[in-house]
């Protein structure tokens, strides 16, 4: 399954600002993908994933403000 990185990004701020997890891109695609499984599969079934990453490691590239 390809995810793009667009998605990522998408999954990794949409964590921070309503769940408050301050997590990495290798959550971001692991959620995205997550979802994406679970869209497939219908209403009745668990998806797990495992976040496994910080944002304190994407804080440079990831979570910069410019400005």
């Amino acid at each position: 399954m390809y995810i793009e990185d667009t998605d990522t990004v998408r999954y990794v701020y949409r964590l921070l600002h309503e769940e408050g997890l301050f997590l990495g891109s290798t959550s971001g695609i692991n959620v995205a993908a997550a979802v994406r499984v679970a869209q497939g599969l219908g209403p009745d079934t668990l998806v797990v994933t495992v976040l496994c990453d910080s944002g304190a490691n994407y804080q440079s590239r990831l979570f910069t403000v410019n400005g």
